[in-house]
């Protein structure tokens, strides 16, 4: 572990009943950095300013503030396009505290042709820069900012995470003033599990939304998020995710969020990625192959992976589909963040 890693960490402090209890702020470009690869830096700088402890990186600040601004309005108007004709849902994009991301997730539950949906986008002031089986990307021509419609999640046309228990469990929030569509708590959790593990490493953004969530949810929201990680059959995954969690709550705060002890009984956490994080490690933090392993087998008995992964396997034979495949595999693993 670097000592930047220590330094963010104890910035931002730990959301108790989410609120944060700041521990010895840090002011610093490399820890700027590692909080940039954790896609906790809007976090970090916003926990410098409240604690009186800004200085050198406020211009740094005044650009977050900016790309939080652009954010809220990227999902403003697209949220405000989508409403007039599509079931949708903004999701593993609305926190609450500042977090950052490489574009504003949407998933569309009537699996629309995409490309057909491209032109009324275009119209509506977004640039459409690639489409995927299951993934539309546009610009926001207002903001700059990327969108990513998703009609299912997962790799190609393999899917790794089921929404039928999200799609019936939509709420709308009010954010900033505005109401905008997101999966209830239990169900965005979920499925930033298994985001995380099918992109083979954790951020601390996922450690701060998942205390978030333990620190100010009632007994039922867990158990809503027990039933959906079982439903999707991503125990496996979820026990090496906790066991992260688990590991920084030790290793920084000596505290035990609420609800852990439930996790512990209901999902458990696991031994191997626990004592795999017991050593020297840094964040953003690689899972264990043994981890990925468990979570890919167990992925099998969920109907929706096993029954897409049986159709597409004619397909995977293909040069093309087969080189997709493996620079996505290969890109994710090599890589430093997401």
């Amino acid at each position: 572990m670097t000592k930047e890693i220590k330094q963010l960490v104890q910035s931002i402090g730990y959301p108790r009943n989410g609120s944060f209890e700041h521990r010895a702020p840090t002011e610093s470009k490399d820890v700027l950095q590692a909080a940039e690869q954790n896609k906790v830096a809007s976090l970090y700088l916003r926990s410098l300013h409240d604690q009186g402890a800004l200085d050198k990186l406020t211009g740094e600040f005044e650009k977050k503030q900016q790309y939080q601004s652009d954010f809220q309005r990227t999902s403003r108007r697209i949220s405000q396009m989508l409403s007039t004709g599509e079931e949708f849902a903004l999701v593993k994009s609305i926190h609450p505290f500042p977090a950052d991301a490489s574009d504003v997730d949407v998933v569309l539950f009537d699996d629309p042709d995409l490309h057909s949906l491209g032109p009324h986008l275009e119209e509506q002031g977004y640039h459409v820069l690639g489409i995927a089986p299951s993934a539309m990307t546009i610009r926001d021509e207002t903001t700059g900012q990327l969108v990513d419609l998703q009609t299912f999640f997962g790799l190609h046309k393999v899917v790794y995470y089921d929404m039928k228990h999200m799609r019936d469990n939509v709420v709308n929030r009010k954010v900033d003033g505005d109401v905008l569509s997101v999966p209830a708590r239990p169900y965005d959790l979920s499925l930033i599990v298994n985001h995380s593990v099918t992109e083979l490493m954790f951020l601390l953004k996922e450690y701060y939304a998942t205390v978030f969530m333990l620190e100010t949810s009632d007994e039922s929201d867990v158990l809503e998020f027990v039933e959906d990680v079982r439903f999707n059959d991503s125990v496996a995954g979820c026990q090496a995710f906790l066991a992260i969690v688990d590991w920084i709550n030790s290793e920084f705060f000596s505290i035990e969020p609420k609800h852990m002890d439930l996790l512990r009984d209901e999902i458990g956490i696991s031994s191997h990625e626990r004592e795999y994080a017991g050593t020297p490690l840094d964040f953003p933090h690689r899972y264990s192959r043994l981890s990925l392993t468990r979570f890919t087998v167990e992925k099998f008995k969920q109907p929706a992976f096993r029954g897409s992964f049986v159709e597409e396997l004619p397909s995977f034979v293909h040069p093309s589909t087969a080189a997709y495949i493996l620079r996505k595999v290969y890109g994710r693993s090599s890589r430093e963040t997401y």
